[in-house]
């Protein structure tokens, strides 16, 4: 009996070795030229740079109104976010990518001090 259990447990414990945890990053085993950008960007105006960030569901359009106000004084950053707004969705984790995007894109585009407005999932980006 003790060895029957001995048996199964080695053998269970060799199966699950096999299988990946839930925690194991497996965002390198996608190649790095496929690598889809986790929002795209509208610029309008001039003046210092602005980033708008929408909320969860949201494509960047909900910002209009904000960028009709402040264009004149602000070069408005409009993000639309992966996987929304007709947006091809990129893998986890989402809101680190994202983090991480943001920054490299103001960067990469040399902008100084921008001030960065997020709704909702936006804020919390934002913050």
């Amino acid at each position: 009996m003790k060895r029957g259990i001995l048996l199964f447990n080695l053998t269970l414990g060799l199966l699950l070795a096999g299988l990946p945890s839930q925690a194991q990053d497996l965002s390198s085993l996608q190649p790095a030229a496929e690598k889809r950008p986790s929002f795209t960007v509208t610029r309008t105006g001039h003046g210092r740079p602005m980033i708008l960030i929408p909320g969860l569901h949201s494509p960047g359009d909900v910002w209009s109104g904000t960028v009709a106000h402040f264009k004149d004084r602000y070069e408005c950053h409009v993000l639309t976010l992966a996987g929304f707004a007709g947006q091809p969705a990129v893998p986890p984790p989402f809101l680190q990518t994202v983090r991480d995007d943001v920054l490299r894109y103001i960067e990469e585009k040399k902008l100084d001090h921008p001030v960065i407005v997020g709704h909702s999932l936006g804020g919390f980006l934002a913050f």
